[in-house]
C-alpha cells in the first residue's frame, strides 16, 4: 500500500465497490482537450479526470491482488482493464491499522500520563520513561512535551522519589531517577525553549542536591549529563547552577575517596568523565578555580596506578584535556605550574601520544600548548 493516507483511502474506497466473484471493465479514453474559447475550463468532459485517476490506481489493485497487470492495447487511445472482484471485509486489517497509528503528540501525553500513575511498577515506569527519552531526542517531540509541562512533571517525579522513593520501588528506585534524568538531558540538549521551561520549572533547587546524595555510579552520570545538558549554551541556567553552588559540589565529587569498582565506586572513571566535560564548558565561560585544577591534574595522574580500574581511562583523561585546554586560557601559568607538579608522569605521556588527522587527541593538543609557554 502506499505510504499517502489519502492514496489508501482512495484504494479502500474502490476495493470496498468490487463484487466478490464479479469483474468490472473499465474503459479509459484519452481526455478531451478543453476549448480554448471556454474561459470557465467547463467545455471538458466532466469525468476525464476521474478516469485517468482510477486508470493510474488500477495497476496498484492489480499489484495487491497479485495478478499481473494487463499490457497497453495497440489501440493507444484504448485500454482495457479487468479488475477482479475483493471482498471489503479483505481489507478491514488496513482500516483498523490505520486507525491504530498514534502520533507522536499522542504518544508523549500517553507517557507522561503513565508516569505519574501512583500504583505504576517499577518496570511500567521505566519502560515507559525510555520509550518517552526516545522520542523528545527528537528536537520537535521535545518541544510537544514541554508544551505539556513535561519539564515540571519530570522534577516533580524526581523530586517525589526523594521522600517515597523505596516505599514505591524498593532497590530500583535508584533505576527509575536515572531514566528520569535521562529525559532531562535528552529533552533540554541544545535546545534554549526547553531549556527555559525547566529554569521556569527551577530544576536546580531539585537535581543539584541530588549529586552529593546520590550512589549509583550509573544514576549519578546521568544527573551530571541533566545539569551539562541544562546549562550548556543557556547562561540563565549557568547561572543557576553556579549560584546553587555547582562548582563546590563538583569539587566535594572529585574529593570523594576512589574504591575498587567491585565495591560500586561513585567515583569511576565514567562520572569522572562526566565531570570534566562539564567543567570544560563551564571553564569557557570564564569559571575557574586552583583547587578544580589540581584536583584534575591529580585524577589524571592516579589513572596510570596499576590499582586503578583502567575502565574508561582514556575518555576520562581526554576530558580532563578538554577541561585543562579551557582552564589555561584563564590561568595559564597557575595550570602549566600544577601539570608540572601534579601530573608529570601523564603529562610526559601525553606529550607521547600521536595525533592523526582523523582523531584530534585533545591530550596531545594540551601537551603542545603547554609548550608553548615554555
Amino acid at each position: 500500500m502506499s505510504q499517502d493516507p489519502v492514496v489508501n483511502a482512495m484504494l479502500l474506497e474502490m476495493c470496498a465497490k468490487a463484487k466478490e466473484g464479479t469483474s468490472h471493465t473499465y474503459t479509459a479514453s484519452t481526455p478531451d482537450m478543453p476549448d480554448p474559447a471556454d474561459t470557465d475550463g467547463n467545455n471538458g468532459d466532466v469525468n476525464s479526470n476521474n478516469s485517468s485517476v482510477r486508470e493510474s490506481s488500477l495497476p496498484a489493485l492489480r499489484s495487491i491482488d497479485g495478478a499481473p497487470v494487463p499490457a497497453k492495447s495497440e489501440n493507444t487511445s484504448q485500454r482495457n482493464i479487468t479488475v477482479p472482484g475483493r471482498n471489503p471485509k479483505d481489507y478491514e486489517w488496513l482500516r483498523e491499522a490505520l486507525a491504530s497509528v498514534e502520533s507522536p503528540e499522542r504518544q508523549v501525553k500517553r507517557l507522561l500520563d503513565t508516569v505519574e500513575k501512583p500504583d505504576i511498577s517499577k518496570d511500567e515506569i521505566i519502560n515507559a520513561l525510555e520509550e518517552l527519552s526516545d522520542l523528545v531526542e527528537d528536537i520537535n517531540w521535545a518541544t510537544e512535551f514541554a508544551l505539556m509541562g513535561g519539564s515540571k512533571r519530570i522534577l516533580i517525579l524526581l523530586q517525589s522519589l526523594e521522600k517515597n522513593g523505596l516505599e514505591r520501588f524498593a532497590e530500583g528506585t535508584s533505576e527509575v531517577r536515572a531514566a528520569l534524568a535521562s529525559i532531562v538531558s535528552h529533552s533540554s540538549q541544545q535546545h534554549g525553549r526547553v531549556q527555559q521551561c525547566f529554569a521556569d520549572a527551577k530544576w536546580a533547587d531539585i537535581i543539584i542536591p541530588m549529586l552529593l546524595k546520590e550512589e549509583s555510579p550509573t544514576t549519578l552520570a546521568a544527573l551530571l549529563h541533566a545539569c551539562s545538558c541544562l546549562c550548556r549554551n543557556f547562561e540563565l541556567n549557568t547561572v543557576s547552577f553556579l549560584q546553587h553552588n555547582g562548582m563546590e559540589v563538583l569539587t566535594s565529587l572529585l574529593q570523594r575517596k576512589r574504591q575498587p569498582r567491585i565495591v560500586g565506586d561513585p567515583i569511576d572513571n565514567k562520572i569522572l568523565a562526566r565531570i570534566f566535560f562539564f567543567v570544560a564548558y563551564l571553564a569557557s565561560t570564564g569559571v575557574s578555580s586552583e583547587k578544580l585544577i589540581k584536583l584534575t591534574c591529580e585524577h589524571v595522574e592516579k589513572s596510570a596506578d596499576k590499582n586503578n580500574d583502567n575502565y574508561g581511562v582514556e575518555s576520562m583523561q581526554r576530558s580532563a584535556a578538554m577541561a585543562l585546554l579551557e582552564l589555561a586560557k584563564k590561568s595559564p601559568s597557575l595550570v602549566k605550574r600544577l601539570v608540572r607538579e601534579c601530573m608529570p608522569k601523564q603529562f610526559k605521556a601525553w606529550s607521547q601520544v600521536h595525533m592523526s588527522a582523523e582523531d584530534q587527541d585533545p591530550r596531545c593538543t594540551f601537551s603542545n600548548e603547554m609548550k608553548k609557554l615554555g
